[in-house]
């Protein structure tokens, strides 16, 4: 069964992804446009109990733990070439640079369920006004000076 559910949340994903790449225009803005669709989604305490769910299988069995780490690797390409590929903001950027970057976005992503689990009334549109510059920050080059 959470094999089937890794496929479906896979096939989600990619069509995100897809949707993304193939949408005309910057890809920056075109990104952060799609912000309150991931903010929604990984604020949904439905689906969020069935990725705990499948967290906490995979830290008992190895095979699920692979395919779960096979869908996040796949994820990071996805993003990674969104990034540094074609009308990607972040071309000629270090690869360990961009590589950095998407996981701290993804860090991001991911801990919002926690935050919505243990924050019910989180404000959904003030957190994503704090967020979109943070992920803004992420998506451009930085300036040289700062490190």
């Amino acid at each position: 069964i959470i094999e089937s559910i890794v496929e479906r949340d896979m096939e989600e994903m990619f069509s995100i992804f897809k949707e993304f790449a193939d949408k005309p225009g910057d890809r920056v803005t075109v990104l952060l446009d799609g912000l309150d669709r991931g903010v929604e989604r990984h604020t949904d305490l439905n689906q969020g109990a069935l990725d705990l769910e499948m967290l906490a299988e995979a830290a008992r069995n190895e095979k699920v733990a692979n395919l779960l780490r096979e869908s996040d690797s796949h994820a990071r390409d996805s993003m990674r070439e969104l990034l540094v590929g074609e009308r990607g903001p972040l071309q000629g950027t270090a690869l360990e640079e961009v590589n950095a970057r998407i996981e701290v976005m993804f860090s991001v992503m991911g801990g919002l369920l926690l935050r919505k689990m243990l924050n019910p009334s989180l404000n959904i549109s003030e957190l994503l006004k704090a967020l979109r510059p943070a992920m803004k920050t992420l998506l451009l080059p930085f300036d040289k000076g700062i490190d």
